[in-house]
């Protein structure tokens, strides 16, 4: 049924008349009767008497209870037009830690945004064990962590995995490859990138080791380094991101420290379709991929 046509006769009804609906609606009485003509060959009956010298319309019996309809019809117009925008206003929740959100994932929910232009894209910057929470509450439908929990309603999967590196200003002194007593523990740049690393950090250097400074917000690292006796110890896709932007060197290393390991975290029962999961997913494991074919870190999503 022609949406057209039902508004013409809706508002000959109102009008009572069809002159008067023609120059409400702005077309020809001409038009207006044709669409009248048209929607009564859709319902196979008259829905105006017409009768000469009668200036105001008349509705016949199907007429009035075809009236009746059109007030179903537009509520369920309205109703269609809510659903459409609930639709619209989708939100899903991503959190992941600082270093994640500034150094992978800008590339990734740009992406995800042009495939799902319908959906809210909203992010997070919650810590690994916040996260679980939020996951198990519902509030955030998607994470990434680096430190694994059992959770009945959490599923814990691996993402990628990376080598830390040791970083310092393009103008310090330092040697290419470097060995710890090049280094004065007290010009550490630390951040507690991940559990193994701080029981590293204890027993590698002191259980009550001093640092420089102790950061939670990567971007302050490379200003941090403007002082050429600074040093840090970041992972690798973080020392990547510095490079492109800042006056860091890498430096090689004859010692052992734990690589960082990464998950994601979603509810088993999302509340969100499972296809904006899966389709987040697609979205890293492209980048990932392409970040193991240059030596950045290795993909563990299958």
């Amino acid at each position: 049924m022609n949406n057209n046509d039902v508004i013409a006769f809706s508002e000959v009804v109102k009008q009572g008349s069809f002159s008067k609906a023609a120059q409400k609606l702005f077309i020809t009485q001409s038009t207006l009767s044709s669409r009248i003509k048209n929607l009564e060959l859709k319902v196979d009956c008259k829905l105006f008497y017409r009768k000469k010298g009668i200036r105001y319309v008349e509705l016949t019996k199907a007429g009035k209870d075809f009236l009746n309809l059109i007030d179903r019809w537009n509520k369920l117009l309205a109703e269609m037009s809510n659903i459409k925008c609930e639709i619209s206003n989708i939100s899903f929740v991503v959190s992941a830690l600082n270093s994640i959100s500034t150094s992978l994932l800008p590339q990734v929910f740009l992406k995800f945004i042009q495939q799902n232009n319908e959906v809210f894209l909203k992010t997070e910057d919650l810590s690994s064990y916040a996260s679980y929470d939020a996951i198990e509450n519902k509030t955030v439908d998607f994470s990434i962590v680096v430190d694994q929990r059992y959770s009945l309603d959490v599923s814990c999967n691996p993402l990628f995995s990376e080598e830390m590196v040791i970083i310092s200003n393009i103008n310090s002194t330092f040697p290419d490859t470097v060995d710890i007593s090049d280094f004065n523990i007290s010009k550490l740049i630390y951040c507690p990138w991940f559990l193994e690393f701080e029981q590293w950090c204890q027993s590698f250097f002191d259980k009550n080791f001093k640092p420089y400074i102790q950061i939670q917000i990567i971007n302050q690292i490379p200003s941090i380094l403007a002082n050429k006796e600074c040093w840090s110890i970041v992972p690798n896709t973080v020392a990547q991101l510095f490079l492109k932007d800042s006056s860091i060197k890498i430096h090689k290393y004859n010692f052992h420290i734990p690589h960082r390991k990464i998950f994601y975290l979603h509810s088993i029962e999302n509340r969100h379709e499972n296809n904006l999961v899966s389709n987040l997913l697609n979205l890293l494991k492209y980048e990932l991929t392409q970040l193991e074919k240059e030596g950045i870190l290795k993909c563990d999503f299958k």
